[in-house]
C-alpha cells in the first residue's frame, strides 16, 4: 500500500514537472500578432525605400530644370552681350565715318575769270582752289587748260597725268589762285576766231589732295566763258570776268 503511495506521488510530481516545462514553453513562444508584427515591418521598409528614392528623383529633377533654365538664361545673355558688342562697333564706326564727313577737307574749283597774260599776247585762265571743309587739304596738286571752241556743248576735255603736280597747303575755308601754265591762246588767234562766229572758252583740269585723313580725293572742274560776254578795253586789251564762267554739263565730279 505505502509503495503504491509513492508510485503515485512519483508519478504526480513527474506530471506536475511536465506541466510547468509545457507552461514554460508556452509563454517563451511569441504570440501570432508578435509573429504577424516583424513581418509588417519587413513590408513596410519597402515603402519607405520608395518613397526616399521618389523624393530624390524629384530633387535631381529640379535640379536638372534650373541647370537647363540657368543655361538658357546665360546662353541668352551672353547673346545680349555679343549684340551689344556689335552695336557698339558698329556704332564707333559709323561715328569715326560721320566724324570723317564733317571734318574732312572739301576741296572746290570756281571760275576766275580770263585776262591777258604779263606780256599782253596771250589769254590765260585763273580759278579758284577752295577749301570748305574742317581739315586742310595738303599735298594739293592740279592742272589746268584753256581751249577756245565754236560749239557750246563741248565733251572732250582730256587730262594728263604729267600735267597735274604742284604741292599746296590749303588751309581750311582758304583760297587759292591759279592759272594754266599752257596751253595758252594768243589774242590774236581768240579775235578772229570771234570774228569769224560763235566762240567759248572752256578751263577746264582737276585738283587732287590728301583730305586730311591721309586719303587723296580729286575734284574735276570744268567751266564755260561765252565770247559774247566780254569786254575790250582798246585795242589788244580784253578782259573777262569770273562772273562770266558757269559750270559745265561734263567734265565736273568729286571723289
Amino acid at each position: 500500500m505505502l509503495k503504491r503511495s509513492r508510485k503515485v506521488r512519483l508519478i504526480a510530481l513527474i506530471a506536475a514537472g511536465f506541466l510547468l516545462v509545457g507552461a514554460d514553453c508556452a509563454w517563451s513562444q511569441p504570440s501570432p500578432a508578435q509573429q504577424q508584427e516583424p513581418e509588417a515591418q519587413q513590408e513596410q521598409q519597402p515603402d519607405q525605400t520608395t518613397i526616399q528614392e521618389t523624393a530624390n528623383i524629384a530633387v535631381a529633377q529640379q535640379i536638372v530644370n534650373y541647370t537647363f533654365w540657368l543655361a538658357l538664361l546665360t546662353g541668352g545673355l551672353v547673346f545680349a552681350t555679343g549684340g551689344l558688342w556689335i552695336t557698339s562697333i558698329c556704332g564707333l564706326r559709323g561715328q569715326r565715318k560721320e566724324t570723317r564727313i564733317l571734318q574732312r577737307a572739301y576741296v572746290g574749283v570756281d571760275p576766275g575769270g580770263i585776262k591777258l597774260w604779263s606780256d599782253g599776247s596771250e589769254l590765260v585762265a585763273h580759278v579758284l582752289i577752295k577749301n570748305a571743309g574742317n581739315m586742310p587739304a595738303s599735298n594739293a596738286k592740279w592742272a589746268i587748260y584753256l581751249r577756245a571752241d565754236t560749239t557750246a556743248d563741248g565733251i572732250d576735255f582730256p587730262i594728263e597725268e604729267s600735267h597735274v603736280d604742284g604741292f599746296r597747303f590749303i588751309v581750311p575755308h582758304g583760297t587759292i589762285t591759279f592759272g594754266n601754265r599752257v596751253p595758252r591762246i594768243k589774242l590774236q588767234d581768240a579775235l578772229a576766231m570771234r570774228d569769224a562766229g560763235p566762240c567759248y572758252f572752256y578751263v577746264w583740269g582737276r585738283v587732287d589732295y590728301l583730305d586730311g585723313f591721309n586719303r587723296w580725293r580729286k575734284t574735276g572742274f570744268c567751266h564755260r566763258y561765252n565770247w559774247g560776254q566780254t569786254k575790250d578795253y582798246g585795242v589788244g586789251l580784253y578782259e573777262l570776268t569770273a562772273d562770266k564762267g558757269r559750270p559745265h554739263r561734263k567734265g565736273n565730279y568729286t571723289t
